[in-house]
């Protein structure tokens, strides 16, 4: 009895400090999941992306300014609030934490390294802000989560698409990358990322348009490997009506800065019509 009182506790400790007080109450109305399922979701991607050791390298930079340190650690708490929301989405059903530990630690591990070459490319980041960190001190990794931790959680949609083409990782990463880059979709993220909600409802809104974007890429890559083109300019030409009609719709979007917020969740739809299509 005691024993589970103490484990209740330790659990409840480690979601405040590394996800925060509102954390389990935030993904309920998000997501719809029981109190259970959160918590399950919680201790896999605590573990899949090393939440905990993460935050101790960051609060180890004594000689990083403490604003900056307090800004890589809420994009940990970010990518492990979007890494939470994949799972409950796409692994209700299959929330055993240490199944899902075993089958994604190892890969999210290796596409780290994906999204720290990925970074060398400013659409895909900002090589400004993350030049600024390294000149801070700040470990490349972590630099590289500071710009852009949703690049991160990309991963499990990699993963996922990988497992169900049966196909290797090291494909289906640098697939996923080049996809986002020649659609602009990571163009489309990062400006549906700064949009300011006025509202509890417009918040989980944007966080919705960003993981279905994820989702849809993911699903594209899916798409690409099925056609089984040599290579991602063949599978453009022989889907030149699919990309044609995307990239008006992307133009229409990103012509502008500070886009309408309908007018990036219409796109974020239409897009992932295009893909259901193919």
């Amino acid at each position: 009895y005691v024993h589970a009182h103490i484990v209740a506790t330790q659990m409840a400790n480690d979601v405040v400090h590394h996800m925060g007080v509102s954390f389990p109450v935030q993904l309920q109305e998000y997501t719809g999941a029981s109190v259970e399922q959160v918590v399950r979701a919680r201790l896999v991607v605590r573990e899949v992306f090393a939440i905990a050791e993460r935050f101790r390298r960051i609060e180890a930079l004594t000689d990083v300014p403490m604003a900056t340190r307090d800004a890589l650690m809420l994009a940990i708490m970010r990518l492990g609030r979007r890494a939470c929301r994949w799972f409950l989405r796409h692994r209700r059903d299959r929330l055993d934490p240490q199944a899902l530990v075993e089958s994604f630690a190892g890969p999210v591990s290796q596409l780290t390294e994906t999204w720290v070459q990925a970074a060398s490319d400013e659409s895909l980041g900002g090589t400004e802000r993350r030049d600024a960190l390294l000149a801070e001190g700040v470990p490349e990794d972590l630099a590289v989560l500071g710009v852009d931790a949703g690049n991160q959680v990309a991963s499990l949609a990699i993963i996922d698409a990988a497992q169900k083409a049966d196909s290797p990782l090291e494909a289906v990463g640098p697939l996923y990358v080049e996809l986002a880059r020649r659609l602009r979709l990571d163009q489309l993220s990062s400006a549906i990322g700064s949009i300011d909600p006025q509202s509890l409802w417009q918040a989980m809104e944007r966080d919705a348009l960003l993981d279905d974007l994820v989702t849809h890429t993911g699903t594209l890559c899916g798409c690409v490997l099925r056609d089984g083109a040599p290579a991602l300019s063949d599978w453009q030409t022989a889907r030149s009506a699919f990309v044609a009609d995307w990239e008006r719709i992307a133009s229409e979007v990103l012509r502008e800065e500070g886009g309408e917020f309908s007018m990036y969740a219409m796109s974020v739809r239409k897009f992932g019509d295009l893909v259901r299509a193919l």
